[in-house]
């Protein structure tokens, strides 16, 4: 509401009292342009992608994503679910997680270790051992 009123107060007749100059040639001005424009890939590096296995004695098992609430908790994202071999992709928030799921999240490993504590694992697809980062490559 400040703005506003500031705004109706500096521009009652709809002209600005003071000219701007036009920057958007200066090199600063480009420079953060080009940086906002590639901002999101250099989020990605910074935020890996990690499997989790999702073990029988998991509270997770037979629940839906959702319910769940890996991303309002801890703020994980869940990209994909593997389950034998079937790759479920961007699932929905209805999907139910089975046991020995692998699920594909996004965010810190430290998310994961608080994740760790409703039963899944930071996991590879070969018997629960520990699995390289997978840096997404936009």
């Amino acid at each position: 509401l400040l703005g506003m009123g500031l705004g109706n107060l500096l521009y009652a007749d709809t002209n600005r009292p003071v000219r701007v100059p036009d920057i958007a040639g200066w090199l600063p001005v480009r420079w953060l342009q080009t940086l906002g424009c590639h901002s999101l890939p250099i989020y990605l590096l910074h935020q890996p992608m990690l499997f989790v296995l999702l073990p029988a004695t998991s509270p997770l098992v037979n629940r839906p994503l959702a319910e769940s609430k890996i991303g309002q908790t801890i703020g994980l994202t869940v990209l994909a679910i593997w389950r034998g071999h079937q790759a479920i992709l961007n699932p929905e928030p209805s999907q139910r997680m089975a046991a020995d799921d692998y699920l594909l999240v996004l965010g810190p490993e430290a998310r994961v270790g608080q994740m760790e504590a409703w039963g899944p694992r930071l996991a590879g697809p070969t018997g629960g051992r520990p699995i390289p980062r997978i840096i997404s490559s936009i």
